[in-house]
Order: structure tokens, then C-alpha cells, then sequence
């Protein structure tokens, strides 16, 4: 559509119900996004934003800017 917004693109992540089971198994308890990167940052990891950042140029590569912004959104 071409369309700009104000809004932060995001990522949806989707699991099965058996991987979702196998999660909450694990890790019973819930976890934010403060949490995940005070964990990668203790353990020397890539921080989430960079992954998203990462993800994007990797797309851009491969399709248009258009479509790259319809699949993060």
C-alpha cells in the first residue's frame, strides 16, 4: 500500500501446541523482554533488538523494501 506509520514494525512468533507444551514444561514461569536481555547481556549474547535489526538487512537482500516491511509487521 505504501503506507508510512509512526508505529515500531514487530515480529510475531508462532509455535506449535506441542513446542508451546515443551516450553511451559521447562520454564513454567513467564518471562519479559527486560529479562531476555539482562540474560543475553550477562552471557555475552546478541541483544533481541539486534536480531530484528540483523533479520531486516537479511530481507532486504532477498525482496523488495516493500515486502520486507509487510513481513515484520
Amino acid at each position: 500500500m505504501g503506507l508510512r506509520g509512526p508505529e515500531k514494525l514487530c515480529e510475531w512468533v508462532y509455535f506449535s501446541t506441542g513446542t508451546l507444551k515443551m516450553l511451559v514444561n521447562i520454564l513454567p514461569k513467564r518471562v519479559n523482554r527486560h529479562q531476555v536481555t539482562r540474560y543475553a547481556k550477562r552471557h555475552g549474547l546478541v541483544l533481541p533488538k539486534y536480531v530484528r535489526k540483523f533479520a531486516r538487512r537479511l530481507m532486504i537482500k532477498v525482496m523488495s523494501r516493500e515486502a520486507t516491511r509487510f513481513v515484520q509487521s
